[in-house]
């Protein structure tokens, strides 16, 4: 009688299926919550549409983006996410750090666009005032992008925060500078003057934004794997990913 021997797998297809890095984390993330980021990019753009009566209604956008942060932190760390209860859990937690921070951007961004104007009708050398907050919104705007992945993580004042993006992004300017571009490129129609450039613009940047926003905080895990969590935080070190144990 022939007796087959069983074959074993020498793999461990299950483990071996879990992302193991943070790019592996984001596809995971759009492969299986697609539909919900979708849902989530959808309730952000109802909550933009206020800013159309009045900007000073921008509070509602950054209310929600509260939110969304602890949401989008609980995808990047593979854990569960119990909608209401997270959205809401998020607001409690991040409203006043979001709003501060959605009213420093705007008004950086409302100061470069007011320079930027005026020194198209200027001749003389004054012209170039608008290179300054240029200057100063490029230079900050990854440590905006670095608040958001901070905010929903560390317990601690804004402040403190902030500090922790400027000591981070200095460690990789350009690199930190390039990511930020990127995830910011497809916001570029929404700041268009032309309605329809405007409107289609705004309608898919908030579509996109939870994606976006998942990129933008994987990057930001990253950088503060190496140099702060290693430190300060070890078991938020690789948070989400499955670390092999050969």
């Amino acid at each position: 009688m022939i007796i087959f021997k069983p074959k074993y797998a020498k793999i461990n297809y299950e483990k071996d299926m879990l992302p193991q890095n943070r790019r592996e984390v984001f596809f995971d993330v759009l492969k299986l919550q697609w539909s919900k980021l979708l849902l989530l990019g959808v309730l952000m753009y109802l909550c933009y549409l206020p800013m159309y009566y009045s900007h000073l209604l921008m509070i509602i956008p950054a209310i929600a983006l509260a939110g969304l942060l602890r949401i989008i932190r609980q995808y990047a760390w593979e854990e569960n996410v119990f909608f209401i209860h997270d959205f809401g859990q998020g607001i409690k937690q991040n409203a006043k750090q979001s709003v501060l921070l959605v009213i420093c951007f705007y008004i950086l961004y409302t100061l470069t666009l007011l320079f930027f104007n005026m020194s198209a009708t200027i001749s003389s050398i004054a012209k170039y005032l608008f290179v300054f907050p240029m200057a100063m919104f490029l230079i900050f705007l990854p440590v905006f992008g670095y608040m958001l992945a901070v905010i929903p993580i560390y317990n601690n004042s804004f402040f403190k925060n902030m500090k922790i993006c400027v000591f981070v992004y200095v460690k990789t300017p350009l690199k930190s500078l390039f990511a930020m571009t990127c995830v910011l490129l497809p916001f570029l129609p929404s700041m268009s003057t032309n309605v329809y450039w405007n409107l289609g613009g705004t309608a898919i940047a908030a579509l996109l934004s939870p994606c976006l926003l998942l990129g933008l905080k994987l990057f930001c895990y990253n950088q503060f794997d190496k140099f702060i969590n290693q430190t300060h935080f070890p078991e938020l070190v690789g948070k989400g990913v499955y670390i092999k144990n050969d």
